[in-house]
């Protein structure tokens, strides 16, 4: 029996075959380089910036609290800066201190014998001026006067006190005291305050 004779077209089919599997397969590979893997990083890109922008949102009021915190600190130095610069407000003399002084023995029944100048002395930027006072009352009398000295809206310090009867009763004692009291110069008491300091315990 004689062979089929060969298909003169088999060799053409198989290399247009071969052809047209080539080209689809150029073309996806175009289509995943020039669109999905673009469209993939995008989608990447926006995922991790919702995450972020979700990060964020969640540290919101923390962040919040912080700022809150961080301007309720900054009012207060504010306030308290204010009241030092009034409580060691300059002064050219110590008469109001003084007037201050007899006001609050006459107030708490202390009887003031006598007063001096003390010297003076620098703490930091604040210069002290001291006075001696020699004062009698009753135990309550000085007690008050001593709440009343605490209260003082001028900066001082008491930097010694001796307290002593007067007489075999007990009734009335002799209370000796120096007392500083302290102001800052015109320039220094001039300036912004932005931050606490120390200052001299009252």
């Amino acid at each position: 029996m004689a062979a089929a004779p060969a298909d003169p077209l088999f060799m053409q089919r198989m290399l247009t075959r071969v052809l047209g599997l080539l080209g689809v397969g150029a073309l996806l590979g175009l289509w995943w380089f020039f669109l999905v893997r673009p469209l993939n990083e995008a989608q990447q890109l926006v995922d991790q910036e919702r995450i972020e922008v979700e990060g964020l949102h969640m540290q919101q009021p923390v962040l919040l609290a912080a700022l809150k915190s961080s301007q309720e600190r900054a009012e207060s130095w504010k306030q308290q800066a204010a009241r030092l610069q009034e409580r060691s407000k300059p002064a050219q003399d110590d008469i109001d201190f003084l007037d201050w002084i007899n006001e609050q023995a006459t107030t708490t029944g202390l009887v003031i014998k006598d007063f001096r100048p003390s010297g003076r002395e620098l703490v930091g930027e604040y210069e002290g001026r001291g006075l001696m006072l020699s004062t009698s009352g009753s135990f309550e009398s000085i007690g008050r006067f001593l709440e009343a000295m605490r209260q003082c809206p001028r900066m001082n310090r008491i930097t010694s006190i001796d307290i002593n009867p007067e007489g075999g009763q007990r009734e009335s004692f002799l209370m000796s005291l120096r007392v500083v009291l302290f102001t800052r110069p015109a320039k220094v008491a001039s300036q912004i305050f932005v931050a606490p300091m120390e200052t001299p315990a009252s």
